[in-house]
């Protein structure tokens, strides 16, 4: 972001359930919601027009933002998304079961660097600090529950993704 940001106007959104967003009460997990949160985020910035990027998980919620509001979103930048179908690897087996009671930070975050040298403590205090709160692991276990492959087999394949995918796909040729 750091290096983005010399050039651009970068803003990262906090979502319920990931960092420092508080969960409200029997708020339950989903892509939509995500999804109209992330708009509000960007109305509440008077953003509009702008390029998303989406890492992981977030490659899927800037997907599925994608088509819900294709004319919102100038560039789509997907790095390691979630949301097309893909065989679960060792390392995402391990992340998604992660509990930051009894692994070790570091050795998680070296999963999924080529250039290990980026992973500094000041990285691997931050994320273990943020991975530590009680409602973050909560909302971690809540929705990344085994078994992994067949939940998200079923997720990528359920109607909400594909018949949108159809019609964006449609609107842009």
């Amino acid at each position: 972001m750091p290096r983005l940001s010399q050039e651009f106007r970068v803003v990262a959104p906090d979502l319920p359930g990931f960092g420092y967003t508080t969960v409200p009460d029997g708020f339950v997990f989903s892509l939509d919601k995500w999804v109209r949160h992330l708009f509000g985020f960007a109305k509440a910035l008077e953003l509009e027009n702008f390029a998303l990027v989406g890492n992981s998980f977030g490659g899927a919620l800037a997907i599925a933002s994608a088509i819900a509001n294709p004319r919102l979103i100038s560039h789509l930048i997907l790095m390691g998304a979630v949301g097309l179908s893909f065989l679960i690897t060792r390392e995402l087996e391990t992340v998604w079961g992660f509990d930051p009671d009894v692994s070790d930070m570091k050795d998680l975050l070296d999963l999924f660097v080529y250039d290990r040298s980026i992973v500094t403590e000041d990285l691997i205090a931050s994320r273990d600090q943020a991975a530590r709160r009680p409602e973050t692991s909560r909302s971690f276990k809540e929705m990344f529950l085994p078994p992994y492959q067949q939940r998200l087999d079923y997720r990528v394949s359920a109607t909400y993704m594909i018949e949108p995918l159809e019609m964006l796909e449609r609107s842009l040729w």
